[in-house]
Order: C-alpha cells, then structure tokens, then sequence
C-alpha cells in the first residue's frame, strides 16, 4: 500500500516526492533497510498512516479494506475523511449493509462509495476487516485515477468536491 501510494504521488508530481528520510525509522518494526522503508517513512510523514499505538507498522500484515479506504482519503485529502456530512450538505446515509454510520471508517468508506471508487460487493456488502487483495487495489486506483484525469487540471488531484458528489 505505501509503494502503491508513493508511486501515485509521483505520477501526480511527475517527480519521486521531496522529504528527509530520517536515520531513524518512525516504527519499531520497519527498519532503514526495509525494501519499503522510503515509502513507509513517506506515508507516516504526510499523515496519511499513524501507525499502531504501540509504535509500529506491521508491513507483513495484510491492509484492510477499511483501512485502504481510510488512506484513500487521506492521500487525497491530506486529512482523514471525517464528517461527511458537511461535505454533502446532509447526514450521509448507510450504503452498505456491514458499515453502519456508527463504523469507524464509516466516513471513508462512504466516500470512497460517493466517488465511485469502490461499489462494494453484489450482496450489499463493503466487508471492512477482510484484507484487500491486489486486484481490488489494482481497480479502486484506476477508479481513483480516472477521477484525476477528469479533475480540472493534470497536476492536481481530484477535490473533494469530485470525490464527493
């Protein structure tokens, strides 16, 4: 998830982004010879991933689905996707069976739903704790991407008035 994000930064910039890769790794368990490590320390920088509480990023671990939305929106945004509501003008409404507005990544779940980046599954639901699998994450960028294309202009990525129509 943090080469695949990195890597869309750099087809919005057109350049690798700019930032001090520190000596010493944010996260106990990412060291500064993980092949990932760039990429890693990138996403914790932009605040785009916090981490686990307990100081680490568990590289080896599966992304959730919630988890994968939530870095959608943070990657675009700069911010989590939080209370939607003001963004749509009205209390957003429930789209999948299994994300109620009480979920925790409800917000970005919802936005990622609103964008068309991801409809969910033919039974109506979104299935939040199952990892996503690279195919998945192959489609919600393309969607993502086709957003970027048709935003006003090829450097910027979409606002947040295009992902949430």
């Amino acid at each position: 998830m943090a080469a695949f994000l990195y890597r869309m930064e750099t087809l919005y910039t057109g350049s690798e982004p700019e930032f001090s890769l520190p000596s010493t790794s944010p996260f106990v368990d990412v060291s500064p010879g993980h092949v990932f490590y760039k990429q890693i320390v990138w996403l914790a920088g932009t605040g785009i991933t916090t981490g686990y509480a307990d100081g680490t990023f568990r590289p080896s671990q599966p992304v959730l689905r919630e988890q994968m939305a939530a870095f959608i929106c943070r990657f675009d945004l700069a911010q989590p996707c939080a209370d939607v509501s003001e963004d749509i003008g009205g209390d957003p409404f429930q789209v999948f069976v299994d994300v109620p507005p009480g979920h925790t990544f409800f917000d970005a779940i919802f936005v990622m739903f609103a964008a068309g980046i991801s409809t969910g599954y033919a039974d109506g639901t979104y299935r939040p704790s199952q990892p996503v699998l690279r195919e998945q994450m192959a489609a919600f960028l393309t969607r993502y991407i086709n957003l970027w294309s048709s935003s006003s202009t090829a450097t910027d990525k979409p606002s947040p008035e295009a992902l949430i129509r």
